[in-house]
């Protein structure tokens, strides 16, 4: 190593390390954070948002809002999906029919591709489509460059099924959902079952079954929560009973599936039918989950080692088990984000509120990002985030109103958060990306 580098280099590390804490919290203060739940005219919403999720760039933002003023023409009175570009600064509404006719009946659980391009949600609007006349909630694919929406949970056939809970991958080719329909041939379980379908071919696919036409050994029953990884490779879903409450994974090439714990850790009194994943690795290795009762934890586990990691680690180094809840990892599964009501993670957490985190788990640090410009931390709960494929956006909701300047509508609302400076300082320690010549 050249003696400059290596000279500068420990004198940085020196630096930031005889700082300590208020390193950290110079750390935090270096991102920007933005509110995306507005009308392309930078008017604020007034209704409530939530349920948002980042495209893998961190360009586009889905969400749900009950609001009338985000776009023109908004009168239908119920929650609608909308995507706001970061970019453009503009905010569409994406649950609409070929004509853009509004929806007649709420909207819910989108969830958007890697390019920002496809936008999944199940609806129990029975206008988007033309002959949905079935009576129950369906799942939608609205493609925002062709403007066209169609309606997914329907068999190989054409046959129309119904279906909640879905997901795209980050390719935007598969979404994956939960469905109470006999989708395929062969089901006559009288189950929800969980299915794929191929926006390229148009084929349908049961998932949690390896059996045909019923499951082989036993149908993993009441499976709900479906993931897909970014290629379409694996699928995750919860399932309640025998033979395995909690997760399983399906490995769609190899044909099999598996539990993502062999068994559930007793020990920390888990209720494992109620496990959610948030995110998969393309490869399969790395889930991302929590539970969703109770708020007992947030989890990463490795399917290759079989080790169950928790994310929610105190600054004294213990676990927090019954304050965190969520788990939305990049696409390597570095950074995860989850939100928690502890104040032991960080240095200074003060604010007694819900806070959204992102774990390194290269660096073993936890990062408070629920923050406004200058870094303080924000007067309202914030919580659901989800995380672009690198770890830079996090987005999330939050009932705060000084996270950004002007907010004045007293409604939760959907924010950003630019980690980026946050980032190159933490992995510059580690890392050196920093040359001195």
């Amino acid at each position: 190593m050249n003696s400059r580098v290596f000279v500068q280099f420990f004198f940085l590390a020196a630096v930031l390390l005889s700082l300590g804490s208020e390193a950290v919290r110079a750390e935090y203060a270096a991102g920007s954070t933005e509110r995306v739940s507005v009308a392309s005219n930078g008017s604020q919403a007034n209704g409530p948002s939530t349920s948002p999720s980042i495209s893998a760039n961190g360009r586009f933002v889905t969400f749900v809002s009950e609001a009338s003023n985000l776009v023109s023409g908004d009168t239908n009175h119920l929650p609608d999906i909308f995507v706001h570009d970061r970019l453009s600064h503009t905010t569409e509404r994406v649950n609409i029919a070929n004509n853009g006719r509004q929806a007649n009946d709420k909207t819910l659980e989108p969830s958007i591709s890697g390019d920002g391009r496809f936008v999944a949600f199940y609806s129990l609007a029975t206008n988007l489509v033309s002959g949905d006349a079935n009576g129950s909630p369906d799942v939608f694919v609205h493609d925002r460059q062709t403007r066209i929406t169609k309606r997914i949970s329907v068999s190989s056939d054409g046959t129309p099924g119904n279906g909640t809970s879905c997901a795209i991958s980050t390719n935007g080719r598969f979404v994956v959902f939960s469905s109470s329909a006999s989708m395929v041939p062969g089901d006559m379980n009288q189950t929800p079952d969980i299915y794929i379908h191929d926006l390229k071919t148009g084929s349908i696919e049961r998932v949690n079954t390896v059996g045909d036409p019923e499951p082989y050994p036993n149908p993993y029953n009441d499976p709900w929560n479906p993931i897909v990884s970014p290629d379409g490779h694996f699928v995750v879903f919860s399932s309640a009973f025998w033979p395995v409450a909690g997760l399983v994974v399906r490995d769609r090439l190899a044909g099999i599936l598996q539990p993502v714990q062999p068994t559930c850790p007793q020990d920390l009194n888990w209720d494992c039918a109620w496990l959610r994943a948030k995110s998969i690795t393309s490869d399969g290795r790395y889930v991302a989950f929590y539970n969703e009762v109770g708020g007992l934890g947030v989890y990463v586990y490795d399917r290759q080692e079989g080790i169950t990691e928790n994310l929610a680690v105190t600054l004294d180094g213990s676990w927090e088990y019954h304050k965190s809840g969520y788990a939305s990892g990049s696409s390597d599964m570095r950074f995860v984000a989850f939100h928690s009501w502890s104040s032991s993670l960080v240095f200074g957490d003060t604010n007694d509120h819900t806070d959204v985190f992102v774990r390194d788990r290269i660096t073993r640090k936890t990062a408070l990002v629920s923050l406004s410009d200058g870094g303080a931390q924000g007067s309202g709960d914030s919580f659901a985030p989800s995380i672009s494929a690198n770890g830079r956006f996090v987005t999330f909701v939050s009932d705060a109103d000084d996270l950004v300047r002007r907010d004045t509508n007293r409604q939760p609302d959907i924010f950003v958060r630019d980690r980026g400076r946050e980032i190159s300082l933490t992995v510059g320690l580690l890392y050196l990306p920093l040359v001195v010549r």
